[in-house]
């Protein structure tokens, strides 16, 4: 009774009889759709290109199984033992897998599509590329997985741990990511649209050219967030805190900013009228990072004075800046957007202007941002 299992008809048999152990099974296209194999231990078995559709695998072992291109729709995998097991490819679409350990397990290109991952523990997994489209994830430790490419549409992140997983260009885009861990997390290029990242951890997470239009970011944790050049467009920041996070040539046309914390904020190259036009307004814990270009944007804004005067700039560098802003010929005001940047280089008095106050004020003509010393930078 103790030999190897070969076949799915030899392995039901023997389930049927009592046996529960079955490792390293010889399994790979077996057809066990629909099979009861509850507690069963298939730990090291071959079970690539295996049907398992709407089998129950509750509280199985699976670890280090070979599952590959399988087909688990529908299957029961709750509380089931899945570390180290590889999934490439696999079909796991509407199955349980709620409570189930997938630590460490390949999963890439896999279809989670609607899957239970309810408090599932994902932690090192690769999901790259992988379809979790409308999976319930919440909950969930997904604490540094490899998410790169995946789908997580409409997805429900609830409270689940993301803590420096690789979410590069992935797609969020109406997912619930509320309470969520992302401290340090990888979202660089990721579609978030539409998204819910109430009170979500970001804390030195990378947003660089997240689309994040639309997003419920309140009360939400950027501080030292690297947000530069996403698209919040019609975002909803309030209460959220912006401490430290660079949000250099990003987007808040109708964006909410309502409460928002700034202290040593990097805000360049941007119009920030909804900021200054906040209500409640922003809290200025100190100072904050801008240049030329985010006065130009913004010179429109009827309580521009008042936000640079917040932030803590000297009243002498905020005349001079907007005045000469002002200054300019109104056909190269008009006319002025990232594309234009160098015709309003050469015509605007502002350019030389902007860079002697850098320079008056300890900055080198020829320092970026990151390379400011807030002690001595030009800040406001």
């Amino acid at each position: 009774m103790g030999d190897r299992v070969t076949s799915g008809q030899e392995l039901l048999a023997r389930y049927t009889a009592g046996e529960r152990a079955f490792p390293d099974a010889d399994l790979s296209g077996a057809k066990l759709s629909g099979a009861d194999l509850a507690d069963a231990n298939l730990s090291g078995a071959d079970l690539a290109d295996a049907n398992l559709s709407g089998a129950d695998l509750s509280r199985a072992d699976l670890s280090r199984a070979d599952l590959s291109d399988a087909n688990l729709s529908g299957t029961d995998l709750s509380d089931a033992n899945l570390s180290g097991a590889d999934l490439p490819r696999a079909d796991l679409s509407g199955a349980d897998l709620s409570d189930a350990n997938l630590s460490g397990a390949d999963l890439s290109g896999a279809k989670l599509s609607k899957a239970s991952l309810y408090r599932a523990n994902l932690s090192g997994a690769d999901l790259s590329e992988a379809n979790l489209s409308g999976a319930n994830l919440s909950g969930a430790n997904l604490d540094r997985t490899n998410l790169f490419g995946a789908n997580l549409s409409a997805a429900n992140l609830l409270k689940a741990d993301l803590l420096e997983a690789d979410l590069f260009g992935a797609n969020l885009s109406s997912a619930t990511v509320s309470q969520a861990n992302l401290a340090g997390a990888s979202l660089a290029d990721t579609d978030i649209s539409g998204a819910k990242l109430y009170n979500a951890d970001l804390f030195g997470a990378d947003l660089s050219g997240a689309k994040l239009s639309g997003a419920d970011l309140s009360h939400a944790t950027l501080s030292g967030a690297d947000l530069s050049g996403a698209d919040l467009s019609g975002a909803d920041l309030s209460g959220a805190d912006l401490t430290r996070a660079r949000l250099d040539r990003a987007r808040f046309d109708r964006a909410r900013f309502g409460n928002v914390q700034l202290l040593g904020t990097m805000l360049l190259d941007v119009d920030l009228s909804p900021l200054c036009a906040a209500d409640p307004s922003v809290r200025h814990l100190g100072p904050s990072y801008v240049d030329y270009k985010f006065i130009l944007r913004s010179i429109r804004t009827p309580n521009l004075k008042d936000f640079l005067t917040r932030t803590g700039m000297l009243e002498v560098f905020i005349e001079y800046n907007v005045d000469s802003a002002l200054s300019l010929r109104t056909d190269v005001l008009k006319c002025y957007n990232p594309r234009s940047l160098a015709t309003v280089h050469q015509t605007s008095p502002l350019r030389a202007n902007s860079m002697s106050l850098c320079t008056a004020t300890g900055l080198p003509r020829s320092s970026s941002p990151s390379m400011r010393s807030p002690g001595r930078s030009y800040t406001a």
